[in-house]
């Protein structure tokens, strides 16, 4: 049985282009807020649904709250019905490196 995904594939897309605009506010915390206060799965309707009063109480919960200007900019991103085609950053493909490599693995025992 497949389960259902946590977050659509565009709003996945919002909420990565909204954080850009909240400087000092991380993918994780704001998605953390989101789910919180919307539920799962988290879907381009719900994210349309957030008032802007409702979004600053959000992230202004946050230690590091942004301006208002970033919160509004954000809340644009995640909200406009306009906004069909997001722009998604675009890859470029490299060609395959030429010569020996070096695999390195790191760990921590702090669970970072």
């Amino acid at each position: 049985m497949m389960q259902q995904p946590l977050i659509s594939d565009e709003a996945a897309l919002r909420i990565a282009l909204a954080v850009r605009n909240l400087p000092d506010v991380g993918l994780g915390a704001l998605l953390d807020l989101l789910l919180q206060h919307l539920g799962e799965p988290l879907s381009a309707e719900k994210l349309a649904a957030i008032s802007p009063k409702s979004f600053r109480v959000m992230v202004s919960s946050l230690s590091e709250a942004p301006t208002r200007r970033d919160v509004s900019s954000a809340l644009a991103i995640l909200t406009n019905s306009e906004v069909e085609e997001l722009d998604a950053p675009q890859l470029r493909l490299l060609p395959p490196l030429v010569g020996p490599k070096l695999t390195v693995a790191i760990t921590s025992n702090q669970g970072k």
